[in-house]
């Protein structure tokens, strides 16, 4: 599915990102049409959806998007994706998106991420400078950042030329792309590290199931085990500010404007 924020930092709540990125957070996404066609021995299946409608949180501008998705599908399993958003309507006067990009399930026993990118640790494009560019081979469960005392965003890595989620056997997926693209595989899903929404937010915030108001309130589930892997893919993910400890944007270079945009990654099946 189509991926435009993520789930609020500390940062994001002290900048307001929560109201002025409302929009993208967590839009309905209404499928408009769908079809499905035969093209040159693979199938094509063609979603579009109901434009996303706003209002600017600054100027009361509405603005409105219109974004598809495409798959391809190969007989050896192969599936390319391509992510399109186009301007419905004043978009360049939208509010900022926190990412563009995907989002995905898989079952609980894809349990390994491996991928050749910026690691080992986490990282953004506005925190990266002390990752080092490599070969990495990590549990999922392992990357949340239980050091953070609120549930937050975690688990980002940056420059990432390839990525493999896969069940201890190698049985999984492995994810290229025209493009570096940044990427994470989580036991929690972005609703469930989000404080806007857990009521460990702002006040007035809504429960969500849990209730999650500390990171290692996460943890309260015996194990990890029947849960999904939450995975994410974007060709850009917002950088995380950190100019001053409460309220600062991140710098302008960093930062997700609304447009025009396509990304195109690859499934393609480990066996």
């Amino acid at each position: 599915m189509p991926c435009y924020g993520r789930a609020m930092t500390e940062n994001d709540l002290g900048a307001g990102f929560e109201k002025h990125s409302k929009t993208w957070l967590y839009p309905e996404f209404e499928v408009q049409s769908f079809e499905v066609e035969a093209v040159d021995g693979h199938y094509a299946v063609n979603v579009s959806y109901k434009p996303i409608c706003g209002v600017n949180s600054f100027n009361n501008e509405k603005y409105s998007a219109i974004t598809s998705m495409k798959y391809e599908v190969y007989g050896d399993g192969t599936v390319l994706v391509d992510h399109v958003m186009e301007d419905a309507g004043n978009l360049d006067k939208a509010n900022l998106l926190m990412r563009y990009g995907m989002e995905f399930a898989l079952d609980d026993d894809c349990s390994v991420l491996e991928f050749y990118g910026n690691g080992p640790f986490e990282n953004y494009c506005d925190r990266k400078s002390a990752a080092m560019m490599g070969h990495y081979k990590q549990k999922v469960a392992d990357q949340y950042n239980f050091a953070y005392v609120r549930p937050q965003d975690s688990g980002n890595h940056t420059d990432i030329k390839w990525m493999e989620v896969k069940t201890l056997a190698g049985v999984g997926f492995r994810i290229t792309s025209d493009v570096l693209f940044s990427g994470s595989a989580l036991p929690y899903s972005r609703k469930e590290m989000d404080m806007s929404i857990t009521g460990g937010g702002r006040s007035g915030a809504p429960e969500w199931p849990g209730d999650q108001r500390h990171s290692l309130e996460l943890q309260g589930h015996d194990s990890l085990e029947g849960r999904s892997t939450y995975v994410s893919v974007d060709c850009a993910h917002m950088g995380i500010g950190c100019i001053t400890s409460w309220g600062a944007w991140p710098l302008e270079q960093y930062r997700v404007q609304p447009g025009n945009r396509s990304f195109r990654i690859a499934l393609s099946p480990i066996r």
